[in-house]
């Protein structure tokens, strides 16, 4: 299945008409946007300025809900110092609401040049009179007004959980959960084993495992009392004289006795 695209070349423009006695303002601007943008057509194409004519009649007539018309400005700004000015919606709206419905519909157009060509196709009366009989806008269905304008998305709802159990509460099911002590089991069944045959019977009995021998201890060791004491020191052997001097000793004996 291919995709259709609308060309510049090819697009069919229609006229409709919007009134906007007894709508909230901002309500009428968002369907006239899209019909200015032409998103109500199944071919809408992004990059191509395929939208219709768009008349909006009554726009003293509409609303401003809460409360806006005291506390919305229109602020504009001369660009010299100081230059800031403000006014109340509640005047705007007396005074020029042809005005404030085209601020409410540029507001929601997009920042461009194909938006800008757009909102030169926007007439805004502030009665119920207007000058374009001749183009014979159809009125726009007052279904799908109520679809773009008064439909509310359906509160998303929240399927709850149930809580966690905190750490502290885990810990006192913990022993609650435990087995219960052995004592309490039920004893075991005692099997009763099968009449031994006499063969069997005879069979001599497993040998008595033997007690294990003690280990012998290791021999004591001997006091510190019986230990070697250490061996003396030998004392240092005179050192014995040299011969020449033994020589020259009795050489001075013998003259002396002479």
């Amino acid at each position: 299945m291919s995709t259709t695209l609308a060309k510049k070349e090819t697009v069919v423009r229609k006229w409709y008409i919007l009134d906007a006695a007894g709508r909230p303002l901002g309500r009428t601007a968002v369907i006239a946007a899209n019909l200015l943008r032409g998103k109500h057509k199944p071919d809408w194409t992004p990059n191509v300025d395929c939208g219709d004519f768009v008349v909006v009649i009554n726009t003293a007539d509409a609303v401003l809900t809460g409360d806006k018309l005291e506390k919305k400005y229109y602020r504009r700004h001369s660009g010299w110092v100081g230059g800031l000015k403000e006014t109340k919606y509640k005047d705007i709206m007396q005074k020029r609401p042809e005005f404030a419905m085209m601020l409410a519909v540029k507001g929601m157009m997009s920042k461009n040049t194909r938006d800008r060509l757009a909102l030169k196709r926007l007439r805004v009366f502030k009665g119920a009179e207007h000058i374009h009989e001749a183009q014979r806008p159809e009125a726009w269905n007052e279904t799908e007004i109520e679809v773009f304008a008064t439909k509310k998305r359906e509160p998303v709802v929240e399927k709850k959980t149930a809580p966690k159990p905190s750490k502290p509460e885990e810990e006192k099911k913990a022993p609650a959960e435990k087995e219960k002590p052995i004592a309490e089991k039920a004893a075991p069944e005692e099997i009763v084993a099968p009449a031994e045959s006499g063969a069997s019977a005879e069979k001599k009995k497993p040998a008595e495992k033997k007690a294990p021998a003690e280990k012998k201890k290791p021999a004591e060791k001997k006091a510190s009392a019986e230990k070697k004491k250490p061996a003396e020191k030998k004392a240092p052997a005179e050192k014995k004289a040299p011969a020449s001097k033994k020589a020259s000793a009795t050489e001075t004996k013998e003259k002396e006795d002479k």
